[in-house]
């Protein structure tokens, strides 16, 4: 089919923007232990506010809970159940 690239290296996300667009770096990735957070889209680079970092935390503690608890549910339903006889 014409247009689409014969290979995925030919693919970019961002293909057909400008370079001027607003980014609101709403996409980013954070390390808590230096304070540092960069957007993955304009790859953009900042240091988080103490606050920043604080929700980030608390957001890294929260998804850490969801996926233990998920984890342990499914440990419970895929544990082979004792039949008596």
């Amino acid at each position: 089919m014409a247009g689409i690239p014969d290979d995925e290296d030919d693919l970019d996300l961002y293909d057909g923007c400008d370079d001027d667009f607003d980014c609101y770096h709403e996409n980013y990735d954070a390390d808590i232990l230096t304070g540092e957070a960069w957007c993955s889209r304009c790859q953009h680079k900042w240091i988080m506010t103490s606050e920043e970092i604080t929700r980030e935390i608390e957001f890294q503690a929260e998804y850490m809970r969801c996926i233990e608890e998920e984890e342990s549910a499914t440990a419970i339903r895929s544990t082979p159940q004792e039949t008596k006889p």
